[in-house]
């Protein structure tokens, strides 16, 4: 189990550097260009997801306010992770300060160490908080349960 998640993080590392690689080999327009390029990818994910979830309150026949809110919840329950995973990703970015500069000799691998020290670090607060996400997330299942039927469109005059 630790052996493959070695080797996750070791292929996660290497699509991060090439993927930075080819940004950084960029010119300023062409980075410009790319970063609106992934701003768009976010927005779209995000209207996508909620269109997604939309369509799933529909299915399971619950309210999607009601499911948002159970949802809400969830998310307030995963607090405690959520800032373990944040403290490794924050102490990844000042490890990474004490690194050579880009292009500079020993760059690739001192930087390399820190994303798998961060990689093992997110790794570990998701492993401590297992139970309790576990319990959060039967406890939005339950609340989504109890969720009210969607409202009954309201017929307009001539349809």
């Amino acid at each position: 189990m630790a052996t493959s998640r070695v080797w996750l993080a070791l292929g996660t590392v290497t699509l991060g550097v090439a993927a930075l690689g080819s940004v950084a080999m960029a010119s300023p327009g062409q980075r410009d260009c790319i970063k609106s390029a992934n701003q768009d990818k976010t927005d779209c994910l995000q209207a996508c997801r909620e269109d997604a979830q939309i369509s799933k309150d529909e299915c399971r026949d619950v309210d999607h306010a009601c499911a948002e809110n159970c949802r809400a919840q969830f998310h307030d329950c995963r607090a405690p992770i959520q800032t373990c995973i944040d403290g490794c990703n924050s102490d990844l970015q000042t490890n990474i300060q004490g690194c050579p500069p880009p292009g500079a000799e020993g760059r690739d691998s001192c930087v390399d160490g820190f994303q798998i020290g961060a990689f093992i670090c997110r790794d570990n607060c998701r492993e401590m908080n297992r139970a309790a996400v576990k319990d959060c997330k039967k406890s939005r299942s339950g609340c989504v349960k109890m969720c009210p039927p969607p409202p009954t469109p309201t017929p307009t005059p001539g349809s």
